[in-house]
């Protein structure tokens, strides 16, 4: 059991996320920065000083092409290519919210970022730059549980179960992909409470 803290060079000790990369990489993200523990254990520290606006990581995603999208606790996203900051998501760019809960992918290529002002769905080109980037928000107006998402889990059938502060809800990825296209208003979502059975919401 390997362990480190601040004493060994690590941002801080309260970890939230922790991410292994295809490459062999460890980053962790805490909340007063993020770290990158490399093989050879020496660690390299991301902070205000590197670009953070927001130290307080809340979530670590490594996309196609091996580049770490980094959700804060209100900076938005800090995407790293080569160990530097290359490109930001946030509201001013079309970001549901900056406050970011979790950022996942889907099979057309899709980004997924959970926020707690609701969900945005990123298109862009990862292997360019991100060049071409569109960004579709989803809040309660197109038929969202709540604007507060915190992570999204989809099933075999292409269902996407969402988790949110009233309980947990369900849609199909075809329903998010139609609103976004606007050929459909609103999501077809099922709702499930504790009317439904869950000990709590």
């Amino acid at each position: 059991i390997y362990s480190w803290t601040t004493d060994d060079g690590l941002t801080g000790n309260k970890t939230r996320v922790s991410l292994e990369t295809k490459k062999g990489d460890l980053w962790s993200g805490t909340t007063t920065g993020l770290s990158l523990i490399r093989a050879d254990g020496s660690i390299k520290n991301y902070s205000a000083n590197e670009g953070f606006d927001n130290e307080y990581i809340m979530c670590l995603f490594e996309d196609a092409e091996g580049q770490i999208w980094v959700g804060t606790d209100g900076g938005g996203i800090y995407i790293i290519n080569d160990y530097k900051i290359v490109k930001k998501f946030n509201t001013s760019t079309g970001l549901a919210g900056n406050v970011v809960f979790k950022i996942m992918a889907d099979k057309k290529g899709f980004f997924w970022v959970c926020t707690g002002t609701g969900i945005s769905m990123i298109e862009t080109d990862i292997t360019n730059n991100f060049g071409d980037t569109s960004i579709f928000n989803f809040t309660s107006e197109q038929g969202l549980q709540s604007d507060s998402i915190f992570q999204l889990i989809p099933d075999e059938s292409d269902t996407v179960w969402m988790i949110c502060n009233r309980g947990i809800s369900s849609a199909h990825f075809d329903d998010f992909y139609e609103v976004a296209e606007g050929t459909k208003q609103h999501l077809n979502c099922k709702f499930y409470t504790q009317n439904d059975g869950l000990k709590s919401s």
